[in-house]
């Protein structure tokens, strides 16, 4: 059957989906995927077809984009991102069913927006980390499948030299205050990120939460140095549950980074809370559990 999807053209909105997008084809279904510019060759890659339509600040535009190219190819069914509003518009016009995605916590209690409400929430994160107030409260529907991570090449990529612990930093921050130390700093832009979480003791990020559930996926402690309030509510509750801890702008020095990575990195009570998120990860069923919940949801 024809599954679209759609989302915001953001690293953090597109990229949980695409394992998700992977798994739906290898089961026979042709996936398509509004998107332009960089995003497109990821999507592509995992065997959806681009459309050219991209997301604007402007709903009603994007509405009226949507139609016309999908005019001659409605859809069986829609994946829409909480912040692709246009994309449940057009589902409703279309009387398909939609499911409703989520690569942030999810908003609690539900926004009452007029539009028919989706016949699942598919949250890429597990239940245990969503807000303490509405965690067991939020019903059946919502379906927290935890991260769905897609295979990355490790091609080209070895640990730089040195017997020293590795902190993997994919924020702009200044890692100087790691000079001098045992130390060893990959910054993340352009190596394969899941390869070097693989190989490292801690990860600084800006508190997305997919850097986030792939750290925990692979039992990294996380320093989170948030600058969005959507980073700054991820890294609370990371901190929150023990699981690393955040700087803010005013406490981010070179210094203060390095003594957090260190005391991360060295707390058995972060480790053994990590280990049992890592069960919370696993039990939620990932890309497989995704693609059912999708499945099932289809005419």
């Amino acid at each position: 059957m024809h599954i679209a999807f759609f989302t915001i053209p953001t690293v953090g909105h597109v990229y949980p989906t695409l394992a998700v997008v992977a798994e739906l084809v290898r089961r026979g279904h042709r996936v398509t995927y509004p998107s332009t510019g960089q995003r497109a060759p990821d999507i592509e890659e995992q065997g959806a077809t681009v459309v050219p339509v991209s997301f604007l600040a402007d709903a009603e535009a994007t509405v009226g984009r949507l139609e016309r190219a999908y005019s001659d190819d409605r859809p069986d069914l829609v994946v829409v991102d909480r912040m692709a509003v246009a994309g449940r518009v057009v589902a409703a016009a279309w009387h398909v069913p939609a499911v409703q995605s989520w690569s942030y916590r999810v908003g609690y209690p539900p926004v009452r927006d007029g539009l028919p409400a989706p016949k699942k929430h598919l949250a890429y994160f597990p239940r245990a980390f969503q807000s303490a107030d509405s965690a067991d409260v939020l019903g059946d529907e919502y379906c927290f499948v935890g991260p769905c991570i897609r295979q990355q090449s490790a091609a080209g990529w070895q640990p730089p030299a040195g017997d020293g612990p590795l902190v993997l930093i994919s924020s702009a921050v200044d890692a100087s205050g790691f000079a001098g130390t045992d130390w060893r700093v990959v910054v993340a832009s352009g190596v394969p990120q899941l390869r070097v979480l693989a190989h490292a003791a801690v990860y600084v990020g800006h508190g997305g939460m997919g850097g986030i559930m792939e750290a925990l996926s692979y039992g990294r402690p996380v320093v989170a140095v948030p600058r969005s309030p959507e980073q700054q509510a991820n890294a609370a509750r990371l901190s929150e549950l023990g699981l690393g801890t955040a700087l803010g702008p005013a406490d981010l020095t070179p210094a203060a980074l390095r003594t957090a990575v260190d005391a991360v990195a060295k707390d058995d009570a972060v480790a053994d809370r990590i280990l049992q998120m890592r069960y919370e990860l696993v039990t939620a069923g990932g890309t497989t559990r995704a693609a059912d919940v999708i499945e099932d949801c289809l005419p």
